[in-house]
């Protein structure tokens, strides 16, 4: 039991170590300096950063060449790893060893880990993979955590008495959610690469909905008794056999499938097709 507990205890600090590179990460590795004084000004380099990547502030100007690595500063304090994990560096080399200096540095530019095939720097690759990849993780399980809940509710509530309908509107939604599924598939795959394919997706799943609905009321205009007679939907064995049928599809394989129909696949593709 002992040894569980602290199996335990270390698998906690192990994702906490992890969450905190991927959260402070630029402030851990970038080619940027976290406080700096230049020309004059108290400047804060990283936390500028987010700054102009939500659109609040505008780069620097009066840097040379854009890059602090020429900027003679009055003081400045540098992350542990002065590298971005895509910028290359030439000063470097490729495949250097770990330990390895810069050309023209001192020990604060040296490559913990060494260089890649492109002179990047291989500990700031980590830390910004680590990034990404608690960023999908966390996404991944919180998709289908979201699904899981509403199809646990449902199968839980209505279980394969609870819920009965006309025939008019069974058919109805199946019906209208395939001619919506068949429509979204030729109208929002081919601009699945763009940046508005989120907005896209959501206006196709508002189109199944009301798809759905017109599909029912069109049938429940038809003069039949047979389509107005009340039936029981199966809820609970509906869903047990959608998931032995999502279960008997190997994941890796079909994600591997899905992502090579994909052109750029993309943060966001990554991490809506692995919760899915």
């Amino acid at each position: 039991m002992s040894q569980v507990v602290a199996s335990k205890k270390w698998a906690w600090r192990l994702l906490l170590s992890l969450v905190f590179v991927a959260i402070f990460g630029d402030f851990l590795a970038n080619d940027r300096p976290i406080v700096a004084h230049y020309n004059g000004d108290l400047r804060w380099p990283v936390i500028h950063q987010y700054g102009e990547m939500l659109g609040w502030v505008k780069p620097y100007d009066d840097l040379p060449g854009r890059s602090w690595d020429r900027a003679e500063t009055g003081f400045a304090i540098w992350p542990l790893i002065p590298y971005n994990a895509e910028r290359i560096n030439t000063r470097s080399g490729r495949f250097k060893p770990p330990f390895t200096r810069a050309s023209d540095g001192g020990w604060h530019s040296t490559h913990w880990l060494g260089t890649d095939q492109y002179s990047r720097d291989i500990a700031a690759s980590l830390i910004q993979g680590s990034r990404v990849s608690l960023g999908i993780g966390m996404g991944a399980m919180l998709i289908a955590l979201f699904i899981g809940l509403i199809l646990g509710s449902l199968a839980g509530y209505f279980s394969d008495d609870g819920l009965h309908v006309r025939r008019s509107q069974w058919l109805g939604s199946l019906l209208g959610f395939a001619l919506a599924l068949l429509y979204c598939i030729a109208s929002w795959w081919p601009f699945s690469d763009h940046w508005w394919w989120g907005w896209r997706l959501l206006s196709s799943l508002l189109l199944t909905g009301l798809m759905m609905l017109l599909v029912q009321r069109l049938l429940s205009w038809l003069p039949w008794t047979w389509l107005q007679k009340r039936v029981r939907v199966p809820v609970d064995a509906f869903l047990l056999r959608l998931i032995e049928l999502f279960t008997s599809i190997p994941a890796l394989v079909l994600l591997i499938a899905i992502l090579g129909i994909v052109e750029r696949p993309s943060f966001w593709w990554v991490l809506l097709l692995i919760g899915l």
